[in-house]
């Protein structure tokens, strides 16, 4: 399979926004007893961000406007939510991260749609980050236990594509 150089780095970025997909649909679903909320807020920082970062700087390297959209979208989001798990009451329906959300999902959109029409992979994961922000963003915005729940399960979804696309592209470079 014939990629852009700076595919390279990208699965590093999905192998990232696995983690932290997955780690707040675990606080989302209610699944995380005790500090969980703030363990995933320091990953969601510590980890999640400055590597997707790494990998949006590496693809502004490479003039791959696609790549640095989309991480770098996801590493200003993906810090953001950390810090307002960090500092915010645990609870839905804060309308700003809300608003912000679903911003972020919506600009995840256009990277995404982009990257269909000649990069299906990459594509997938873009998209599907996007419907993730949006359906959090709703929820922020709404409030609801079925949004809350849906939110959960959406980001339980991006994370599994996340892995396996970062495994399909590491093991077509193998």
């Amino acid at each position: 399979m014939d990629r852009p150089a700076s595919d390279q780095p990208i699965a590093l970025g999905f192998l990232a926004l696995a983690a932290a997909t997955i780690l707040v649909s675990v606080v989302e679903l209610r699944w995380a007893q005790g500090p969980g909320r703030e363990v995933a807020a320091v990953v969601l920082v510590a980890f999640t961000a400055p590597l997707q970062l790494l990998v949006c700087l590496t693809a502004v390297a490479r003039d791959d406007e696609i790549v640095a959209t989309g991480m770098g979208v996801l590493a200003g989001t993906w810090a953001t939510v950390g810090v307002v798990l960090l500092s915010a009451p645990p609870a839905g329906g804060m309308s700003v991260l809300g608003l912000f959300l679903l911003v972020a999902g919506i600009a995840m959109a256009l990277p995404g749609a982009a990257a269909a029409l000649d990069r299906r992979l990459p594509a997938v994961v873009l998209l599907a980050a996007s419907a993730r922000l949006v359906v959090a963003g709703l929820y922020q915005l709404i409030g609801s236990n079925g949004l809350r729940v849906a939110a959960g399960l959406t980001g339980l979804a991006l994370g599994a594509v996340a892995f396996a696309v970062a495994g399909l592209m590491l093991v077509d470079r193998a």
